[in-house]
């Protein structure tokens, strides 16, 4: 078994206040959980209003399989609404 972290960065362009950033980051990781079968994590400052840093994690038989779900998910996020896509990095554990 392998796992896999995907390290994303995030600029949200609507959100006003910390309780706006959390509905939103909830409902990404509800949709990313259900479609994905992974977890996620919010991994930078939570008071920092215009910035979001996830932390996805994956577990897969191979290497490939768990780069191909996260490389998935970046390419899910990265036409997110609301949200634009700053930077990707993708670690093997």
């Amino acid at each position: 078994m392998i796992v896999s972290l995907l390290r994303l960065d995030l600029r949200l362009l609507a959100c006003r206040s910390v309780r706006q950033k959390r509905r939103l980051l909830k409902g990404m990781g509800h949709k990313l959980r259900r479609h994905f079968n992974v977890s996620i994590a919010e991994a930078g400052d939570e008071n920092d209003l215009l910035g979001l840093s996830l932390a996805v994690v994956t577990v897969g038989r191979t290497r490939r399989e768990a780069r191909e779900v996260l490389e998935r998910v970046g390419a899910v996020l990265a036409v997110y609404p609301n949200a634009e896509l700053m930077t990707q990095k993708i670690i093997d554990l």
